[in-house]
């Protein structure tokens, strides 16, 4: 933390150069033997790598688990066998059907003819006539309307004619005044004339209107007519009208005008009619229901009883015209026969069948009947099965199921058997990685976490396999436990407790189930003698329940001795297992299955072995840190802690508080405490560089940051996060422990400094301050325990400057901070719930009220400070001569913070 900057007068340039040289560099120094040797850095977080390392571990996987095949030759027919052929793993061999064509022939005689039913054939029939009348009775509407416009047109003209004319006949009836001058009568009689020619006129223009508009009205008739012959022309094409439709019939429906209520009787007589299934020849129906037809569309059987279900053409078409007849008898009023007739023309033209005869589907059908039938039935060997035993004599069918057998062992044969297993390694490890990618914040934190677990497959794998081919060689030269004993005796369980102890259990879950599957493909070709089934089944079983039995023995792994504890389980839980393979697989217990059991102990002690050699490895290749590692780390006798506890003893000091402080939470949240805590131990390594330009390690009333100015007091601020990166990899500090470093600042904003350098700009005039300059260089959280310790690291550090910390004060603080740092997106990273950063809150707010409770205020005892000044040989006059005053110790804090904000 810093202090506030004191003096608001920023010293020159040379100054601040001056005083940037004189920052202190400590070099920290490691001893010699930890300098020998340092392991190459890989970025195993980088896809490049995550691909080829996968594209790797699959091709070792695969060869690892593909299957051995059988060692021996076809042998020669008609020679006595010398050994026991038996079949190396399940597996078929064809031979001809003899009943093969007269199964065809039932089964092309099972077939019923398939018929298409067109269920909304009546709608679509009805949808065209709505159209064909819509689109005539637009055109009937639309002449009318314009001969009706016309007619409109004319009247109005010749109204305004006749109203003028009828004024100019007044006007010229009255005779010319008497007692007018010549002239005047010279004048009235000029207005007359001018009238009466006014008048002969508008009799023209009469004239003129009646021949125009007789002229427009034979134009629209003409147009009429062509429009009408065209539409009748669309009419029948769309209505798919027969010749026996004429001219005449059209007519009728135009001078009917194609009304709504005529289309609505042609559409209800079609809809009647389609409601039967209607079919182009009904005898050869009928002839066809005495076997059985199937309606494809109603996935139905029709038999020979249910014959009046369906009609002729001819008689549907017979009864469109009766259904048309009949809705016209039923209307009121004077019936209209030639509409009538039309009608009927268009019911009857419009039937069609419905029902229809597929060949297609019904061959369609034959085919896949007769594609069921085998021509070659299948011949079943089990694994295991004996073809011919020794001392028989081997026949051609003998040589030709073993070169059968050989076939799919042959080296063409193991491609295609490479290919599958490519396949299904290729496949699980998508799978796997799709479901981590698709719970990601539940099970994968890294993308190296992927690179772990594919690693340790690869391990366990070929560790299985190794134990395999010694106990194969063991076996060949000494059998006296039997070879389940020593399958039983493999340590199957050190994958899945790996992953638990460095991926978590829901990891070692998914990693069982996936070795589960791999070692059942490696064994797919085992029959170990003393078991009646084959041995694949419960080797997968014995693997699957010995790994869950470690992945829960693996609980609070804080000591190696812890390993050991775990192993042991296991094998009890080996022991358990191999009971229960006893019990389903021997008709009788006999005193060798007492090897099966120890080895079934043995198998889960040897765990531990492989748990401790391969630990250490892990961490140093992968970067990881298991809690064994991270109590190491918690000594305060580490290298790092100690020489930070010596330079900067008020880091070391607020270290120790952060930590306990984000324990507490993390504890709160479901994350790992201990990984927390010791991430805070480390978190701030860097001010051991520049100690006093931190305010926790600042004696009272220096603060250097008083002659820099802002921008160089932020940079020796973030130069805290690099130095800090620099000393814990030269301490070798595991990743996750170096990754608090940076995350707990993320790219939060250095907010005292940055303030102060806006105002000196405001107040020089100068261009605005660049807010980059004043942020930490990021990343922010990518875990919730680096979360944690940025929350803790700020919550700590401003309740410690608070001068009156009391519970208001402290819950308001802690909840302002928690919300900043959400505000600010350095939590957008982290997979912190709303839920989680309550149950922060409410952890801070108990321990930081623990750590600040309030002092009760002591009374001072009567006398006290006499008796004090006099066994101390201190006097009122010595006080007033020297200038000591003897200070009031009673109420005064502990730990007086400095005044004003507190930067980290």
């Amino acid at each position: 933390m810093f202090s506030p900057v004191r003096n608001p007068v920023a010293p020159d340039h040379a100054s601040n150069m001056t005083k940037k040289r004189s920052i202190e560099t400590t070099e920290t120094r490691l001893p010699d033997a930890q300098r020998r040797f340092k392991w190459p850095s890989v970025s195993w977080d980088g896809r490049a790598v995550r691909v080829l390392f996968g594209l790797a571990a699959s091709a070792v996987v695969v060869v690892l688990i593909m299957p051995a095949g059988p060692h021996f030759t076809v042998p020669t027919p008609g020679l006595i066998a010398q050994r026991d052929y038996r079949a190396s793993r399940d597996f078929e061999v064809m031979r001809p059907n003899p009943r093969y064509e007269e199964e065809v022939r039932k089964a092309s005689n099972a077939v019923f003819p398939v018929y298409e039913y067109v269920e909304d054939l009546a709608e679509k029939k009805g949808d065209k006539v709505v159209v064909a009348f819509s689109n005539a009775r637009l055109l009937v509407e639309t002449h009318k309307k314009a001969v009706d416009s016309l007619e409109q047109q004319r009247q109005i003209s010749l109204s305004e004619l006749k109203s003028e004319m009828d004024m100019l006949e007044k006007s010229i009836a009255g005779p010319i005044q008497q007692g007018l001058s010549p002239a005047e009568k010279e004048d009235a009689q000029n207005q007359i004339d001018s009238k009466k020619n006014r008048l002969a006129r508008l009799n023209s223009d009469v004239k003129d209107i009646e021949n125009e508009f007789s002229a427009r009205l034979s134009d629209e008739k003409s147009r009429f007519a062509r429009e009408l012959a065209h539409q009748e022309l669309e009419f029948r094409r769309e209505l798919r009208l027969s010749p026996r439709f004429d001219t005449v019939s059209f007519e009728t429906l135009m001078e009917d005008r194609f009304s709504t209520r005529s289309e609505e009787t042609l559409r209800d007589s079609l809809k009647a009619v389609f409601a039967s299934k209607i079919v182009r020849d009904l005898d050869r129906l009928e002839e066809r229901l005495r076997r059985g037809i199937r309606s494809a569309t109603e996935n139905r059987i029709y038999y020979l009883d249910q014959a009046r279900a369906f009609l002729s053409l001819e008689a549907a078409r017979m009864l469109a015209i009766e259904e048309t007849n009949r809705r016209f008898a039923e209307r009121a009023g004077t019936p209209n026969l030639r509409l009538q007739n039309a009608i009927a023309q268009i019911a009857e033209a419009m039937v069609e069948e419905n029902f229809i005869y597929s060949p297609t589907l019904t061959q369609l059908m034959e085919d896949e009947a007769i594609v069921a039938i085998p021509k070659d039935i299948p011949e079943r060997f089990q694994n295991g099965q004996q073809i011919v035993g020794s001392g028989q004599r081997i026949t051609d069918r003998h040589a030709a199921i073993i070169e059968k057998m050989l076939e799919m062992d042959s080296g063409r044969n193991r491609l295609l058997s490479l290919a599958g297993v490519v396949g299904l390694v290729f496949g699980l490890f998508v799978l796997m990685w799709l479901f981590a990618r698709n719970a990601w914040h539940r099970l994968v934190r890294r993308p190296r976490d992927i690179v772990l677990f594919l690693a340790i497959s690869v391990v366990e794998t070929g560790m299985l396999r190794l134990s395999q081919l010694v106990t194969s060689g063991i076996i060949a030269v000494w059998d006296t436990v039997g070879e389940a004993a020593f399958y039983f005796a493999m340590p199957v369980a050190f994958g899945t407790m790996l992953t638990r102890l460095f991926l978590g259990p829901n990891l070692a879950v998914v990693f069982l189930i996936l070795q589960g599957i791999l070692i059942g493909v490696m064994w797919q070709d085992r029959s170990v003698m003393g078991l009646e089934q084959s041995f694949n089944l419960y080797i997968t079983l014995y693997l699957v329940v010995s790994s869950l039995g470690g992945s829960l023995a693996m609980v609070e792994i804080r000591q190696r001795t812890s390993l050991f504890r775990a192993s042991v389980t296991v094998g009890f839980v080996n022991v358990v297992m191999v009971a229960v393979v006893v019990l389903l697989t021997q008709s009788e217990l006999h005193v060798g299955l007492l090897y099966w059991v120890g080895g079934g102990l043995i198998g889960g002690i040897l765990n531990y072995f492989l748990l401790v050699a391969l630990t250490p490895a892990f961490e140093t290749i992968f970067g990881y840190v298991t809690d064994i590692k991270l109590l190491e780390l918690a000594n305060v006798n580490q290298p790092s802690l100690k020489e930070l506890s010596m330079r900067a003893p008020g880091t070391y000091q607020h270290s120790i508080m952060v930590g306990n402080l984000a324990e507490s939470a993390a504890e709160a949240i479901g994350a790992n405490p201990l990984m927390t805590r010791i991430g805070a131990y480390y978190h701030d390594l860097g001010k051991m560089r520049n100690p006093r330009y931190f305010a926790e390690n600042q004696p009272r009333g220096e603060n250097p940051h008083d002659k820099l100015k802002p921008h160089m007091s932020a940079l020796i601020i973030k130069n805290h996060v690099k130095d800090g990166i620099e000393i814990a990899r030269k301490h070798r500090l595991p990743q996750d422990i170096v990754d608090f470093i940076p995350e707990h600042h993320g790219n939060a904003l250095i907010g005292f400094f940055y303030a102060r350098a806006k105002e000196q700009a405001n107040l020089a005039g100068g261009p605005d301050v660049d807010e980059n300059d004043f942020r930490y260089p990021g990343p922010k959280p990518q875990r919730r325990e680096t979360a944690l310790v940025m929350l803790a690291d700020g919550c700590e550090a401003a309740v410690r400057s608070l001068p009156d910390p009391s519970p208001v004060r402290i819950r308001a603080l802690v909840k302002k901070i928690v919300n900043s740092k959400f505000m600010d997106g350095q939590l957008d990273e982290c997979d912190l719930s709303f839920k989680d950063m309550n149950a922060i809150v409410q952890s801070f707010n108990r321990a930081l009220l623990n750590i600040y409770h309030a002092r009760p205020v002591y009374p001072q005892i009567p006398g006290e400070e006499e008796r004090a000044r006099a066994r101390l040989g201190i006097s009122d006059e010595s006080e007033s001569r020297t200038g000591v005053v003897t200070p009031d110790l009673a109420g005064l804090p502990s730990d007086e913070p400095l005044p004003g904000p507190q930067t980290q």
